[in-house]
């Protein structure tokens, strides 16, 4: 009788161990299922950090936009780590710095928004500057709209 109150314990004891550990892993898979409905809804491009200036450049080819030359231009000039400037057919040029997040003068720029007194934009360390703005200026910043 003991052997068959112990085998019984133990079969239950089991029996209830796999049961809770699939419903844990039902109610994980349940909770994550309005999240991913929820950002399809929302369709906005999953927030990431730009890691180099070319990122840049890709998100605007990815947007549609021909680059019809690359410049290099003088970082030091604005106290930048790097820079580089990408020009587009219309005209418009998208001028992107690179900054230390210890930097003084950056610790400016982001209080101000403006660098050289131009207009920017600021993605995680970096600063964006449309010179000769066309129709085109907001498509651009939509561009970058992925970046933190």
């Amino acid at each position: 009788m003991k052997k068959l109150l112990s085998t019984s314990a133990i079969l239950l004891s089991a029996t209830l161990l796999v049961a809770c550990s699939n419903n844990q892993s039902t109610t994980k898979d349940s909770s994550e299922q309005p999240k991913t409905e929820q950002t399809k809804a929302n369709e906005k491009p999953a927030s990431k950090k730009a890691t180099s200036l070319d990122d840049f450049k890709k998100a605007l080819e990815d947007h549609g936009f021909t680059i019809e030359r690359e410049q290099e231009k003088s970082s030091s000039l604005v106290q930048a780590k790097d820079g580089k400037g990408f020009i587009l057919p219309d005209g418009s040029s998208v001028e992107v710095y690179q900054y230390e997040e210890n930097n003084p003068y950056f610790a400016t720029i982001k209080k101000d928004k403006k660098l050289l007194d131009q207009p920017v934009t600021i993605y995680g360390d970096f600063v964006v500057m449309i010179v000769n703005p066309t129709d085109s200026k907001d498509k651009i910043l939509d561009s970058f709209k992925g970046f933190e």
